[in-house]
């Protein structure tokens, strides 16, 4: 197997991926296939076949990681300015 026939069963792969997890979000009433990847991630959800739980951990940890550190900086910033504005 040459290397773009390799590339193009991955690519393949994974536009079935997301269109499983956009179907099933839909389904749902999710308002995403990411609410969906992360639920499964977490398992909230269960897993679609073939299992991506482990693959998720790359894409999913680093973007709740960034979400949890954006809800810090709000709330310190709110903080801040009801500090400023009391004082």
């Amino acid at each position: 197997m040459n290397e773009y026939t390799l590339l193009e069963a991955l690519l393949t792969t994974l536009l079935k991926t997301i269109a499983q997890l956009t179907e099933r979000a839909k389904a749902l009433n999710l308002a995403s296939a990411m609410e969906l990847a992360e639920r499964i991630y977490m398992g909230k959800s269960p897993d679609i076949k073939p299992p991506i739980k482990r693959k998720l951990e790359s894409l999913v940890k680093p973007i709740l990681k960034l979400r949890t550190l954006a809800n810090e900086v709000l709330i310190h910033s709110v903080a801040g300015i009801t500090f400023l504005i009391l004082f």
